[in-house]
């Protein structure tokens, strides 16, 4: 799985020859690249000549005339919905095939004259390793480099992960995935956003990996450094007497026995991520979460830096939950389908900047107990250098655009993607409005696609709508219509039938 998608917007782009439409697509919460239709359906011809799409949505198909604002709707909304579907698809998503097209992508639609030849990948403790990189390096690419830098054995690779984090507050965003490029991916955050750097983190959950890492020198250096910091952030419950035998061991340099303690700890390699709302156990509560192996717990602020804790949630009495995204308010938002009982089932949900990188997590920690059971190797590194040949996509100028390629929307509605393993489409009616501020949102968040209502005549009207959007060389905003549709994913470790 890719991770989440969502068309932003439309926006009237030239190639110096002819205008025409493009679609601003948007992965787990970056802008991400633009795209004609014609490209688009290239995509879905190679899939269909390559594997079984009968579990994608449908593709929509061409028009010979000019489209009416009603259709450009309905094919965004179509469109929206297939990418969602190719990203989510557990054999699709992390195909070379799809990797590549969604790399060439953001190549061809982020501008960077003169790119740098070094990258500099930061640790926990603030120190950092410079390694070459190129535009057209890909994520995995970039992190066995800098593993190889650092001289980590090489099959401890991908037991880490480059993640994207705010340099201010050294607060995660995300990690960056292989159909990505490092360099464009942080250049993009850096130019629409608070300036961001790359780190080198753990990236695994549950402390029965552990023993396997100490017995190579620079992975333990690199377990320590983390432990340390999440014990001198709290970001892990430490009762008083384990703080001070962390205390002594840190003192007398015992670094495999510090990780050891720390590894014995309920909330080791927990995420906290803060600035959520939620409305479990009462409406408007504000706090943070952290995101570990098998649990999900909020916390309210308990003064002096202390968080208390107020719920915590397992994943095994986790049937669903969706990501979706406030175009009111312009913040995303998660929604959980959680079990209280055989009978009884309650919607958790929470609000916040950070809920696409808490699903991101979601994820992963399903991923990995399902590896576990299923005793799936580790992936391992690749033994020859990688020799890539990417397409060529053009380039665009997208034509009055939004000064940002990252700006808040200021639309109303919602949209919304589920998250999980098995897909089906579940329709629930709105009364949003619609409204053509022009604009590319900054979520990105997974989103519900919206489906418009297709008008077999076009009318005269509609026709002088069209032509004056197009004279005036504006980005087209189309909103959403009444009805939404998700794509909803069960928890694969839960064994439940779909919710009604």
């Amino acid at each position: 799985m890719l991770g989440f998608a969502r068309i932003a917007n439309l926006s009237l782009a030239t190639d110096g020859k002819a205008k025409f439409t493009v679609y601003n697509i948007h992965m787990n919460g970056f802008y991400h690249c633009s795209l004609r239709y014609s490209q688009l359906l290239d995509l879905n011809t190679e899939l269909k000549a390559n594997f079984d799409t009968t579990r994608l949505e449908d593709f929509p198909s061409k028009h010979m005339l000019g489209l009416s604002q009603s259709q450009m709707i309905e094919r965004r909304a179509m469109l929206e919905r297939y990418v969602q579907s190719v990203c989510q698809n557990r054999v699709l998503g992390p195909s070379e095939l799809v990797k590549e097209f969604w790399l060439s992508a953001q190549r061809a639609s982020v501008p960077l004259t003169d790119p740098p030849t070094q990258l500099e990948v930061f640790l926990v403790n603030g120190k950092s390793v410079s390694v070459p990189v190129a535009i057209s390096d890909r994520t995995d690419q970039v992190l066995e480099s800098v593993c190889a830098q650092i001289e980590l054995t090489s099959d401890l690779t991908y037991y880490f992960a480059l993640f994207l984090e705010k340099e201010s507050d050294n607060t995660l965003v995300c990690p960056v995935s292989d159909y990505q490029s490092p360099l464009l991916t942080l250049h993009t955050a850096n130019t629409a956003h608070t300036p961001h750097r790359l780190t080198l983190r753990q990236h695994f959950w549950s402390a029965t990996f552990v023993p396997s890492l100490l017995d190579d020198k620079v992975a333990k250096n690199m377990l320590y450094i983390e432990a340390l910091a999440a014990v001198a952030r709290g970001t892990m419950e430490v009762a008083r007497d384990v703080r001070d035998k962390l205390a002594a061991l840190k003192s007398k340099g015992q670094k495999k026995e510090y990780i050891e303690a720390v590894a014995e700890l309920a909330q080791f390699g927990y995420r906290q991520l803060e600035g959520f709302s939620f409305n479990h156990p009462v409406e408007g509560m504000e706090g943070c979460v952290r995101v570990g192996r098998g649990e999900m717990v909020t916390y309210t602020p308990h003064g002096g830096g202390v968080w208390a804790v107020c719920n915590s949630y397992q994943l095994t009495r986790i049937r669903s939950w969706k990501v979706g995204h406030d175009y009111s308010t312009g913040v995303p938002w998660l929604h959980i389908n959680y079990q209280l009982s055989k009978d009884d089932f309650l919607w958790v949900q929470l609000s916040g900047e950070l809920c696409v990188y808490l699903n991101l997590c979601l994820h992963s920690t399903v991923s990995e107990l399902l590896r576990v059971r299923a005793s799936t190797p580790l992936r391992t590194p690749h033994t020859q250098p990688i020799q890539r040949t990417l397409r060529e996509l053009p380039s665009y100028t997208i034509i009055q655009a939004p000064s940002s390629p990252l700006e808040s929307s200021g639309s109303e509605g919602q949209s919304s993607i589920d998250g999980s393993l098995k897909t089906r489409t579940v329709s629930e009616s709105s009364n949003g409005n619609p409204s053509t501020t022009p604009s590319i949102t900054s979520d990105g968040s997974p989103t519900t696609t919206t489906v418009g209502v297709r008008n077999k005549r076009k009318t005269s009207t509609e026709a002088k709508t069209t032509n004056k959007l197009a004279a005036r060389h504006e980005p087209i905003d189309l909103l959403p219509p009444p009805h939404r549709s998700w794509l909803l994913d069960m928890n694969p470790l839960t064994s439940y039938p779909p919710p009604p």
